[in-house]
């Protein structure tokens, strides 16, 4: 298993979600969402929380398509999120790994996670895409290695 903190993150159209793990990756836990301003100011600020919280690995949802698995245009903005950090990260010298993983069915079952916490619709609506950062990190950390993630930057 790898060390250092992993940062999962849930490219939003209205809201990004992120959620981080400890150093020894047994727990995670939600960050505030971003309120997206533009690619290159969301870039700015989560490669802003690598730095400041020691990131190693950076897990971006990538939304294909349910029945076709073929990229739609969110799944493209996130695969453009993913390369446009994993430069910036290069051009500061920062040590990251960025990773696309295959997100279907994790809208689903954050919802589902979020109703069991008796949260009202309302509460839950407004968290589902933090939710799904995390489970992003959870299932990254649950693989076990960095070898097993499913697309490339």
């Amino acid at each position: 298993m790898g060390e250092g903190r992993v940062l999962g993150v849930d490219v939003g159209t209205r809201t990004t979600g992120l959620a981080v793990s400890d150093e020894l990756r047994l727990c995670v836990r939600p960050l505030p969402p971003l309120t997206p301003r533009g690619r290159d100011d969301d870039v700015k600020h989560v490669l802003g929380l690598c730095r400041d919280l020691k990131v190693r690995v950076v897990v971006v949802g990538l939304p294909l398509l349910p029945v076709s698995e073929q990229e739609g245009w969110m799944a493209k903005r996130a695969r453009g999120f993913g390369q446009a950090l994993q430069q910036a990260a290069q051009a500061e010298g920062l040590p990251l790994d960025v990773e696309l993983v295959d997100e279907r069915g994790t809208s689903r079952l954050a919802r589902s996670r979020l109703a069991r916490r008796n949260l009202s619709r309302a509460r839950r609506r407004g968290r589902v895409d933090t939710e799904v950062a995390c489970l992003l990190v959870e299932e990254f950390i649950a693989r076990g290695t960095e070898d097993d993630v499913t697309c490339d930057v």
